[in-house]
C-alpha cells in the first residue's frame, strides 16, 4: 500500500484525554489490519477479526480497492465468518501456497508492489535467508 497516500488522505483529527492528535480513519486502519495480517504477516489474530468486525464499511473496501489490496479484505470476511461459526480459532497460520498466489496476483496487478519488489531481492541476499524462511513459514503463532 502507498502509506503516503494514506497518510495525506485518509487523516483525521481525534480526542486523546482532551489531547487533540492526528490519526488514521477507521476505513484506513481496517484496510491496513488486513493488508497487514494477509501479506506481511500471513497470519490472522483475534485482534484483526474484532478490528474487521466493528469497522468494515463499504468506504473500507472501497480505500481497499484503491489501493489495491481487496484481496486481504476478501480473505479477511472469509476469515472471520469461519472463526465465527466455530470451524477455526484464531490465531489463523496462511497455506504459504495461498500466499504465494496472493504475491503473484498482487505483483501482476499492482504497480507499486512490483516497484517495490527489488526489496525482496535485498531481503534474499541476506545470509540467514532461509532460516528466516522456514522460521515465517512453520510458525504457529506470532
Amino acid at each position: 500500500m502507498d502509506g503516503g497516500k494514506l497518510l495525506e488522505y485518509c487523516v483525521e483529527e481525534i480526542d486523546l484525554d482532551g489531547v487533540k492528535a492526528k490519526a488514521i480513519t477507521r476505513e484506513a486502519e481496517v484496510v491496513s489490519v488486513a493488508a497487514h495480517a494477509i501479506y506481511k504477516e500471513h497470519m490472522y489474530l483475534l485482534a484483526d477479526y474484532f478490528t474487521i468486525k466493528r469497522w468494515i464499511s463499504g468506504k473500507a473496501i472501497r480505500l481497499a480497492e484503491e489501493h489495491k489490496v481487496e484481496d486481504s479484505i476478501s480473505i479477511a470476511l472469509k476469515l472471520n465468518q469461519l472463526l465465527e461459526n466455530g470451524v477455526l480459532e484464531a490465531p489463523i497460520k496462511l497455506d504459504i501456497g495461498n500466499v504465494m498466489t496472493l504475491y503473484t496476483n498482487k505483483f501482476i496487478e499492482d504497480n507499486i508492489f512490483r516497484a517495490t519488489s527489488i526489496n525482496l531481492i535485498k531481503y534474499l541476499k541476506r545470509g540467514d535467508i532461509g532460516k528466516r524462511l522456514l522460521s515465517r513459514v512453520t510458525r504457529l503463532s506470532y
